[in-house]
């Protein structure tokens, strides 16, 4: 139980770091004028044949019970539209502003867990959460473009999604579905969305230069396969609420990025938010340790009297 839940805890940082890495891939696209559809689609079709060689590499069956079919797909859109409306956002936003808006969803995963699935919410979560908001507020720039209304729109659809995806990853069928399996059924259906989309717009614009398929390819690999495959992981280890909790860490590795690729500069009221952000982390952490503890100290006693 100990090392099931500091598992799930490793896989959601991991997860939320690779995630993070977003920008690093989507921004070089941009700025090459690449449309959202066009990048969406890129990141989602390298992936899956991606995930499909590592499959039959590992000779994992592609097969699906059932009453697994309808899950795997809903997730699997529900993922597609949080890439998409986040991807979206960014043409009425700083990307910076909309990464750090897409984490009201840990507060939405909460809620939702707690109203519609009569999850307790302790002091710990509800402290979790409080600094991960405070935290992340501070990581705005001031010097950032105002707030385009629907701009607001679109990132917090995009967070709800992603909360949804979240929550229908534990709540469903699918968290039975192995993790590779079920990354690569959800991107599928995500690839499904946005070549219809892309067709009924302006079609997909064609990759031709070896930078462009690199930062198509790495936003494959990095904040796609890397990041869903941990992120799936952990939902099933430490639940949706601590997940999400831990995955504000994700504009941790956007700042490391802005700071480190695209020179942006780190301010006092960006560090303070960086440190409530570790330090609601890592009461999670803390607990997550001390609750598999205990109910492993309660079984050995259970087991020898």
């Amino acid at each position: 139980m100990k090392n099931k839940a500091l598992r799930g805890v490793v896989f959601g940082i991991l997860g939320a770091a690779a995630y993070g890495l977003n920008p690093l891939f989507a921004v070089p696209l941009m700025n090459l004028n690449f449309t959202v559809d066009s990048m969406v689609f890129y990141r989602y079709f390298f992936a899956v044949i991606l995930l499909g060689c590592l499959m039959l590499a590992k000779r994992q069956s592609f097969k699906l019970q059932r009453d697994e079919i309808i899950p795997v797909i809903a997730v699997g859109l529900l993922m597609a539209l949080a890439s998409l409306f986040l991807y979206g956002s960014y043409e009425y936003m700083d990307v910076g502003l909309a990464s750090i808006l897409l984490f009201a969803y840990p507060v939405i995963v909460a809620l939702i867990m707690a109203i519609f699935f009569k999850e307790r919410l302790s002091l710990l979560t509800i402290g979790a959460i409080s600094l991960v908001v405070l935290g992340i507020a501070l990581l705005n720039n001031s010097g950032q473009k105002s707030l385009n209304p629907l701009g607001l729109l679109i990132i917090l659809l995009a967070s709800m999604s992603y909360a949804l995806y979240i929550v229908g990853v534990r709540q469903t069928t699918a968290h039975a579905v192995p993790s590779l399996k079920l990354t690569f059924y959800g991107l599928s259906a995500g690839l499904v969305l946005f070549l219809i989309k892309g067709m009924l717009n302006h079609g997909i614009q064609p990759l031709t230069t070896p930078l462009e398929y690199g930062n198509a390819i790495g936003s494959a690999i990095f904040p796609t396969i890397i990041a869903l495959s941990l992120t799936n992981l952990a939902i099933t280890h430490i639940g949706s609420t601590n997940t999400s909790i831990v995955g504000a860490l994700e504009p941790l590795t956007g700042l490391f990025v802005g700071v480190v690729v695209f020179n942006e500069i780190i301010t006092v009221q960006n560090m303070v938010g960086v440190m409530l952000i570790i330090l609601a982390v890592t009461s999670v952490v803390a607990s997550q340790y001390i609750i598999a503890w205990c109910q492993a100290h309660l079984l050995y006693r259970h087991r020898h009297h």
